[in-house]
C-alpha cells in the first residue's frame, strides 16, 4: 500500500512538475475564491442543488439531510486535481464513524453524464455518489456553493477549469467547513459531527 501512494505520489508531482498548467488553473482559482472574500460570503450561500444520479433520479441536498455531506465540484476527465480530491474525501469518509456520503458534481456537464460521473465517484469508495445534470442546473448548483467553472472548447483543445475545494455539510444542512484540495483526510473526518 505504501509502495503505490508512493508511486501515485511521484506521478502526480511529475504532473505537477511538467504539465502543472491543469493545477495552476485549478489552484489560481482557489486562491481567487480565498482572496475574494468568500469565507464574508458563507453565510449567503444556499448548498442547495437538484442534480441526476447515474440512475437518472433526481437527488437534492434535502434528499440527504441526516447524514454528514462532503461536496466537491469538479470533472472526470481531469488528470491530477479530481482524484485527488476525490480520493481525500473517499478517505476522509473511511477514517469516520459518523453516517456521511461523498458527492462529486461534475461541471463538465458535456462528457460527464450522471452515470458516467457516479461510475467515477463510486470507484473511490462505497459512500461516494456522482451527479451531474444540464448545464443549467450544474450551473445553479455551483452558484449555491460559490463555485465557479469555465469550460473551453477550440478545434485543439477542451479545457475544464473549476475552483476547488471540499464543503463538509452537517447532517442539518449547515456548512461546517470548506478544505482545501490537499486537506489531511484526518482533519475532514475529525470536522465531522
Amino acid at each position: 500500500m505504501l509502495k503505490q501512494i508512493a508511486v501515485l505520489s511521484s506521478a502526480l508531482l511529475m504532473d505537477f512538475a511538467f504539465a502543472g498548467s491543469a493545477y495552476a488553473q485549478h489552484a489560481h482559482a482557489e486562491q481567487e475564491i480565498r482572496s475574494s472574500g468568500a469565507a464574508a460570503s458563507i453565510a449567503e450561500m444556499s448548498l442547495d442543488f437538484e442534480l441526476l444520479n447515474g440512475e437518472g433520479e433526481i437527488v437534492r441536498r434535502t434528499d440527504l439531510l441526516g447524514s454528514n455531506l462532503l461536496v466537491a465540484f469538479g470533472f472526470t476527465y481531469c488528470p491530477d486535481v479530481c482524484p485527488v480530491m476525490a480520493a481525500n474525501m473517499a478517505n476522509a469518509l473511511r477514517q469516520s464513524d459518523k453516517d456521511a456520503l461523498g458527492v462529486f458534481i461534475s461541471v463538465d456537464t458535456e462528457r460527464d453524464t450522471p452515470q458516467v460521473t457516479d461510475n467515477y465517484a463510486s470507484r473511490f469508495g462505497e459512500n461516494m455518489m456522482g451527479l451531474s445534470g444540464t448545464h443549467e442546473s450544474v450551473s445553479e448548483a455551483a452558484k449555491n456553493f460559490n463555485v465557479t467553472f469555465v469550460v473551453t472548447k477550440t478545434p485543439n483543445s477542451y479545457t475544464v477549469q473549476h475552483s476547488p475545494g471540499t464543503f463538509l455539510i452537517s447532517p442539518t444542512g449547515e456548512l461546517i467547513d470548506v478544505f482545501a484540495i490537499n486537506a489531511d483526510p484526518k482533519d475532514i473526518a475529525a470536522a465531522m459531527q
